[in-house]
């Protein structure tokens, strides 16, 4: 999500307004969900993500 909120394809700054508000808020929102042991640890085990989306390899 974060990777497609940050392109900047549009002239419109309504819609980059918004993108940028929103990838803010995600940001806010999720920053420590890789610390967080229980959702490391499913993520992890469902082979549809593995450690495909872990920014820290400290917290796999």
């Amino acid at each position: 999500l974060r990777r497609v909120l940050s392109r900047e394809q549009t002239t419109d700054q309504g819609v980059r307004t918004m993108k940028r508000t929103l990838l803010e808020a995600v940001e806010t929102r999720f920053a420590e969900v890789e610390k967080e042991p229980l959702y490391s640890i499913a993520t992890l085990v469902d082979p549809r993500y593995k450690d495909r989306y872990f920014t820290n390899s400290d917290h796999l």
